[in-house]
């Protein structure tokens, strides 16, 4: 969010022709206004990485019927619990994800469930077991 706070300052206050004279960028643009574009693209595939990334939890683990599911999170060096209980996960389909097959909602939050995610196999397939 900083970043494009900064970015939209940098973009309202500086005159894009000043800096493309000092640097010479007719290599890689062919006009001023493909510079947006790059910047825009840029954003918005950053953004979608973020979103991307934010559904594969680090690790789960269990206590009882209750777990926990260890997010990275978006600020470096941070982690993100999520706790919820085992009948509390259920499928999750969406028609424009390839990976629809193994997406879950674990509470609130829909996660990308492999059996790597805990630590023990008999520990993912008691999740899916009856009470």
């Amino acid at each position: 969010m900083l970043g494009l706070v900064a970015a939209f300052h940098f973009a309202t206050n500086m005159n894009l022709e000043n800096i493309t004279q000092k640097i010479n960028i007719s290599l890689l643009v062919s006009h001023e206004s493909d510079l947006y574009y790059f910047l825009a693209g840029f954003v918005l595939i950053n953004l979608a990485i973020r979103t991307f990334v934010a559904k594969y939890p680090l690790r789960i683990y269990k206590s009882a019927d209750k777990y926990v599911a260890v997010y990275g999170s978006q600020l470096p060096l941070g982690t993100v619990k999520h706790y919820f209980e085992r009948g509390q996960i259920a499928e999750y389909r969406n028609v424009l994800n390839p990976w629809s097959h193994i997406m879950y909602r674990l509470g609130n939050r829909s996660s990308m469930l492999l059996i790597d995610y805990f630590k023990t196999p008999s520990e993912f397939h008691q999740l899916f077991a009856e009470k």
